[in-house]
């Protein structure tokens, strides 16, 4: 289904989404932008959007009826898009058996979908069984389509408690979808596959077993190797690492969301300098020029969540070059920042501007 965006601001190229939504139910916007076209999915709400980038026209992804994910929270947890097709992560915390105990933050129910960009046909979908969970992440490139995968962990069958915290790996599928390769973590490594960027290869994170470091990692999946590029504290102070961001060879890893400005950190590794470390932090954009940190929380007497871009000059230093409130996802290209915002009161707007 095609609609033609609504304008409300074209000066400031703000326009509203047609289909009208409850703006505070959107914590959560997952934006990406490539060849002419944006990705925008709300996984709060279950809803995925694609949108020329000239703000003129926007499709939205539906899903067959009686599908899991058709309706409800967590159809668009991750989003990754290149040229004519479109992925889509779900993830819904579920359980494998009546009685087995969750841990915190462990997806057991979640696929990957994948669309035309052009018309919104569902192409091809893979769903998690009882042993992997799909739909954290998502990234494609010429390759294919590759996406993270949480591995069940081990239970006790006597009390049906869980002895380990989930493994994971990487699968790659072609375009259209044939299963070409699994990559798994390293035996002492969780988490693997939570986080995907990059463009020719891919750089994830993992964390060790014993939870104190964050190991950056390249995988080339065609050939099956691992890399490992960096290994930081697991915590950025005292919180968990859970956000990545690669361009080139430029990293950003944050930590933050749902804490207040000054406890989120991000780190920024720029080949040839020491990492700069940046007060707040939560989802990240990264572009050659310019990084976006978006702040999920504000402090107290600012009660919104707060975009903050960075222009990365030549030499590496760093320069704050805008700040936006009421900002729920933003995706950067070159010198283009692409934000939604999610005002109390207001309809949700995408914008587009140049910082």
């Amino acid at each position: 289904m095609v609609f033609t965006l609504i304008a409300t601001d074209a000066s400031a190229d703000c326009w509203n989404f047609p289909v009208p939504f409850d703006a505070s139910k959107v914590q959560t916007a997952e934006i990406v932008v490539d060849n002419g076209h944006v990705a925008i999915a709300f996984p709060d709400i279950g809803r995925a959007f694609i949108v020329s980038v000239d703000l003129s026209e926007v499709i939205e992804l539906r899903l067959p009826r009686g599908d899991v994910f058709a309706s409800g929270p967590g159809f668009g947890r991750s989003v990754a898009l290149d040229g004519d097709i479109v992925t889509i992560g779900a993830v819904r915390i579920g359980s494998h058996g009546t009685g087995v105990e969750q841990p915190a933050g462990v997806f057991h129910t979640g696929a990957v979908y994948v669309f035309d960009v052009s018309s919104g046909a569902l192409l091809w979908h893979a769903q998690s069984d009882k042993e992997r969970a799909f739909g954290h992440s998502v990234f494609i490139n010429a390759d294919g389509v590759s996406f993270g995968i949480l591995e069940a962990p081990e239970l006790d069958g006597r009390s049906l408690r869980l002895l380990d915290a989930a493994r994971g790996a990487i699968a790659l599928r072609s375009r259209e979808g044939v299963r070409l390769n699994v990559i798994d973590g390293p035996s002492d490594m969780r988490g693997f596959g939570a986080e995907l960027s990059g463009s020719a290869s891919l750089i994830t994170t993992t964390t060790t077993a014993s939870a104190d470091t964050l190991n950056i990692w390249m995988l080339m999946l065609r050939a099956g190797t691992t890399t490992q590029l960096a290994s930081i504290p697991a915590t950025l102070n005292g919180i968990p690492a859970g956000n990545l961001a690669a361009e080139g060879s430029t990293v950003a890893v944050s930590a933050g969301g749902g804490f207040a400005a000054a406890d989120g950190r991000t780190l920024l590794m720029v080949p040839g300098h020491s990492p700069y470390q940046i007060v707040g932090g939560g989802p990240l954009a990264l572009s050659e020029d310019q990084l976006s940190v978006l702040v999920r929380s504000a402090p107290e007497d600012q009660p919104y969540n707060q975009l903050v871009v960075y222009d990365i000059t030549t030499n590496g230093t760093l320069a704050e070059a805008a700040k936006i409130n009421h900002v729920v996802g933003a995706a950067l290209e070159g010198a283009t920042l692409f934000v939604v915002l999610a005002e109390p009161g207001a309809p949700v707007r995408l914008c587009k501007m140049t910082t």
